[in-house]
């Protein structure tokens, strides 16, 4: 299932690939307002596809 809601609701987080499956821009360590978009986008997702680590 790839809703796509992740890339319309944060673009600056989430792309697609060739396949038009959506994939993280970033990395590693996110700001933290990166990681507040991180949570909302993991909240919104219906597949419940990303989760939200921390490393502190």
């Amino acid at each position: 299932m790839g809703s796509g809601y992740c890339i319309v609701q944060h673009p600056g987080l989430f792309g697609a690939d060739a396949d038009g499956i959506a994939m993280p821009l970033i990395t590693g360590a996110l700001l933290e307002d990166q990681v507040v978009e991180a949570a909302d986008a993991a909240h919104i997702c219906p597949a419940s596809a990303i989760e939200v680590l921390r490393g502190d």
